[in-house]
């Protein structure tokens, strides 16, 4: 995983505990600092693709963290 990832993940975690609801494209741009909503595409992709994330392609803040606790 690359800072980026990391940095994505830490901040969807964050954003999730305390709105309760994922964070919108816009939202994570913002805070990471990716100048493209391409860009955060890629990362939340490469976080899919590790089995860190699950989303619904075509749905709005449907990211959603994989709970590894259990």
């Amino acid at each position: 995983m690359t800072n980026r990832d990391n940095k994505t993940l830490e901040f969807i975690k964050a954003y999730m505990a305390e709105n309760g609801y994922a964070p919108s494209f816009v939202d994570i741009m913002e805070a990471t600092g990716e100048p493209s909503k391409d860009g955060v595409t890629r990362t939340l992709s490469r976080l899919t693709n590790a089995g860190l994330i699950s989303r619904v392609p075509g749905v709005a803040r449907s990211i959603r963290v994989v709970d590894f606790s259990h």
